[in-house]
């Protein structure tokens, strides 16, 4: 029971005080996984409702222009075009729609959300510029919750970006701390600049757990599920953009064995 196996009971030969003692251990054992499998299905029920709810949020302006983008290409004849841009379509619509594990590498993660700003260029053409960095290798198989990056990046284009006529850029970027067992993606845009305290206010939204505003829902979302998964040392930040907009960071920090389990594993 000490190195956390709970499904075993105590027992003692004797009808006396031990034996009592160790029917109310055991008693309390039961209780205990009941309680734990409890807590840990709402969790698991909580995490999967949350997800349906950033599939259900497919912006529907997305879908009218991204229709309008490849109707263009049709009425020009860019045909190479075309079958370029359906493919990048049914790629992301397969990948948001899809009832797969709740788990992805975050190779297939990064993927998704390149495929996603590739399908925003040809919309934004010739107004946003977007640099995608490179995933180090190490991190490529990393299992993370499916839809942590898409929406947010869709969010930079639809509030940050939306209203730029030419110059606008959006930067995605991955970096890792290997001895601290950390890694973080930023997204940043340069958007119109944000107030310090505006900042405070989108950061008490993730703290609080709960958001107004329809586009931070999935953003919330999204916080809780990677604190769900990986503890409160993980999660979303936002900061002030080094190019004047807003820059917003996915933490995520490894769990860390305790002094008691490693104890055990030392034995």
């Amino acid at each position: 029971m000490e190195k956390g196996k709970l499904d075993v009971e105590i027992t003692h030969a004797r009808n006396d005080e031990f034996g009592f003692l160790f029917q109310r251990f055991n008693g309390m054992m039961r209780n205990l996984n009941h309680l734990i499998d409890q807590v840990y299905k709402q969790q698991i029920l909580a995490q999967q409702a949350e997800l349906k709810q950033l599939q259900s949020q497919i912006n529907p302006h997305f879908l009218y222009n991204t229709y309008f983008v490849l109707y263009n290409m049709a009425m020009t004849e860019d045909y190479d075009n075309v079958k370029l841009f359906t493919h990048q379509l049914g790629s992301y619509f397969k990948y948001i729609t899809r009832n797969a594990a709740e788990d992805v590498p975050l190779h297939v993660e990064a993927d998704h959300a390149r495929t996603y700003c590739d399908i925003q260029s040809l919309r934004f053409y010739n107004r946003i510029v977007v640099e995608f960095g490179d995933l180090p290798s190490s991190c490529r198989d990393r299992l993370v919750p499916r839809l942590i990056l898409q929406p947010i990046i869709e969010n930079a284009f639809e509030h940050g970006l939306a209203d730029k006529k030419s110059g606008g850029l959006l930067a995605v970027r991955f970096e890792e701390e290997i001895e601290n067992g950390r890694f973080s993606i930023s997204v940043e845009d340069n958007g119109p600049a944000v107030t310090d305290e505006r900042v405070r206010e989108l950061n008490g939204m993730l703290s609080i757990g709960s958001a107004d505003a329809i586009e931070m829902t999935a953003i919330v979302n999204i916080h809780r599920r990677l604190r769900l998964k990986f503890g409160e040392n993980s999660g979303l930040g936002f900061r002030h953009g080094s190019h004047g907009g807003v820059r917003v960071i996915i933490n995520i920090q490894e769990r860390e064995a305790t002094s008691d389990e490693t104890t055990h594993d030392r034995r």
